[in-house]
């Protein structure tokens, strides 16, 4: 039975301690590699910005070939990494990388991985991949692994820059932690696409649905579901060191403040299921709508941005007092009246998420100090109205003010609360949603 059929769900949490985590959960700590978008001086490098937009288009267009294969729509191919095709060297990778350790096979084999959930497949370089196709990454090898299982597949993978990662599918023991899965599949990859290979870790693990697997399988979290570990996984994005990826079970009542859950919905009805994304959702600019018409929401902890098509991005920043076009993806505000942005999931609830002013701003011009660059930038990754919600609306600050259920009402429109997105695959239709 594919996940479709299961009923997903994504909570935000405020306040998620390491109490809440169960006895059968693992935590890994991740860092961030910071590659340049926000320059020492506080400056906005717009080369290294249109670099990570250009990236996140690949991915998505990557994402949309990977379901063709399976019968479903392509999406319109983007005209915005049209425009830049060929013209951008990849020096920086992204400016969002959050990285921890697994191990692959037995005995096992250590691996720096970034943890996507706009993706899904588990990728490494292959022992066979050249210092010229994989750079000084570390490499899986299959013939080392007492539990690898050859599935007689080759991967390809085309991105949009004209690069390509091709690979072997493997079956392997995958560990996280505390949690061991078996018979997961991992692409042992003997040349990266320029993408994958610029990032700063050896590979890259999906968290995301099998509709955008290369090989049709289960990404890690849901496979951990399939063998009765646990359906949690949990990513609490910081700017300090807190960083982490929690998976398996979760204590909710160790959760102070409020629980909401929101229904994972599909593009792609009745199947298969591709994102985390909610649908019905409506993004406010102190307090207001900004949108026309409500949208859907993806998660994604591989981008710094918060994506939407130009179209829609025009429309938000119409509703930004003091906003101007820089160009015809970007806009800037006044530096020193940021407006407070904030995302209501789904249609049924008016609970609000804000955006810390530090994590909405990318910076200021260089020609201007008091004009800052938004982190609403208008790409078309072929997602129609969908909004991508990257790491600066996901990363986790500390909210001014205590963190307690009677305040927690108040402060989440007026601060950033403590909070992280956690997923939950395969519950029963009984499944908790507590709005407050």
């Amino acid at each position: 039975m594919h996940c479709q059929a299961w009923l997903t769900a994504l909570a935000l949490l405020m306040g998620v301690s390491h109490s809440a985590a169960g006895s059968s959960s693992l935590t890994i700590p991740l860092s961030r590699r910071q590659l340049g978008i926000t320059r020492e001086d506080g400056s906005v490098d717009m080369s290294a910005l249109i670099q990570e937009e250009a990236r996140t288009g690949w991915k998505y267009a990557k994402n949309a070939k990977h379901l063709a294969r399976r019968g479903q729509p392509e999406a319109s191919s983007s005209r915005f990494v049209r425009e830049r095709r060929g013209g951008i060297q990849l020096k920086l990778a992204s400016a969002s990388v959050w990285t921890g350790t697994i191990s692959v096979g037995n005995p096992p084999q250590n691996f720096s991985m970034y943890f996507d959930s706009g993706s899904t497949d588990l990728t490494l370089p292959d022992i066979a991949c050249t210092e010229l196709k994989c750079g000084t990454k570390a490499r899986y090898s299959p013939s080392n692994s007492t539990t690898a299982l050859n599935l007689n597949k080759t991967v390809t993978s085309r991105f949009a820059d004209g690069s390509s990662s091709i690979g072997q599918a493997y079956a392997d023991v995958v560990v996280g932690g505390g949690i061991s899965v078996q018979n997961q599949t991992v692409i042992s990859a003997t040349s990266l696409s320029s993408t994958v290979a610029g990032l700063p870790s050896d590979g890259i693990m999906g968290l995301a649905f099998s509709g955008l697997s290369a090989t049709g399988t289960d990404s890690f979290p849901v496979s951990m579901y399939k063998s009765g570990q646990g359906n949690y996984v949990g990513l609490r994005l910081a700017a300090s060191n807190t960083s982490a990826i929690t998976m398996g079970n979760l204590n909710i009542s160790a959760i102070p403040g409020r629980v909401s859950w929101y229904n994972i919905s599909s593009a792609n009805t009745p199947n298969p299921l591709t994102y985390w994304q909610v649908n019905g959702s409506m993004t406010t600019v102190n307090g207001q709508p900004a949108l026309s018409q409500r949208a859907e929401y993806v998660i994604d902890s591989g981008t710094t941005l918060i994506v939407a098509a130009p179209k829609y991005a025009a429309e938000f920043w119409r509703s930004v007092e003091g906003s101007a076009p820089y160009d015809s993806n970007h806009w800037t505000f006044p530096c020193a009246n940021p407006p407070t942005v904030a995302f209501q999931f789904g249609s049924s609830t008016k609970r609000q998420f804000s955006v810390a002013a530090a994590d909405f701003s990318l910076g200021f011009v260089p020609s201007n100090r008091t004009r800052c660059v938004g982190a609403v930038v208008g790409i078309d990754v072929g997602l129609g109205s969908d909004w991508i919600l990257g790491d600066s609306f996901m990363k986790v600050r500390q909210q001014s003010g205590r963190q307690t259920k009677t305040t927690a009402k108040q402060n989440d429109l007026l601060y950033n609360p403590t909070w992280a997105p956690f997923f939950r695959v395969g519950t029963p239709s009984s499944t908790l949603r507590c709005d407050g």
